[in-house]
């Protein structure tokens, strides 16, 4: 059987893809606050000759330090491109990354580390975000496993590893004996506009301390609610 389902995002969605926003694949309207996010071979195209000519030598170097002047070359530039609003605390962060000083490398690559994008799922044909079928049936699992869990009484501070504990909560764990077997979920496509956001993951601790959570925060792209 087929059933065809929507679904509506009520929180922030990030699913990764290993896909980062490259520098030469977006520019940051500081005015409007939004991240312009385009193909970088039409970018390419509709430069002035004297600008092609300066972009070109810039990707000639090949450096940690020819990045910042890629960043430094896009800003400023105007082109069209999917527009993706920004949280305020990205504007201060470009702005500082803007102000590095060419000659510290190390500073450079450090800074450079930290303001990787990371791109949510999309279409490389459009794209647009989606939602991979696999991340459903996915969650989907996850949500079986809880209810076994529950139903076979099994305690949730169990140290055995996930293969062990799957295996005794799906009965042997075979693909002849998993609940899932036979079901396909497609992937959800968006339909009309929809709107992603770059928002910062930061690390919390679950029970309030005197000490504040330790690791960096990450920079994500995420499908917004509604």
């Amino acid at each position: 059987d087929t059933i065809r389902f929507h679904v509506r995002t009520v929180a922030p969605i990030h699913i990764g893809c290993d896909e980062v926003y490259e520098p030469t694949t977006f520019i940051v309207d500081e005015q409007k606050g939004v991240l312009k996010s385009f193909d970088p071979l039409a970018f390419v195209r509709a430069l002035s000759p004297a600008d092609k000519k300066k972009f070109s030598d810039i990707c000639a170097k090949g450096t940690i330090e020819s990045l910042l002047e890629i960043y430094r070359f896009m800003r400023g530039k105007n082109f069209r491109g999917r527009a993706v609003s920004l949280c305020p605390g990205f504007m201060a962060h470009y702005q500082d990354t803007m102000k590095l000083p060419a000659a510290d490398r190390r500073k450079i690559q450090q800074e450079l580390n930290n303001f990787a994008i990371a791109r949510t799922a999309f279409n490389p044909n459009t794209g647009l975000p989606y939602i991979p079928g696999s991340s459903i049936k996915g969650a989907l699992r996850t949500a079986w496993l809880n209810k076994m869990q529950r139903e076979k009484k099994i305690r949730k501070d169990d140290r055995r590893k996930g293969k062990e504990l799957e295996k005794e909560l799906l009965d042997g764990g075979d693909f002849s004996s998993d609940p899932l077997r036979m079901l396909k979920v497609s992937d959800f496509m968006p339909v009309g506009k929809v709107k992603t956001r770059i928002v910062y993951a930061v690390n919390e601790k679950k029970k309030l301390s005197e000490f504040g959570a330790k690791g960096q925060c990450q920079i994500l792209e995420v499908i917004e609610p509604g």
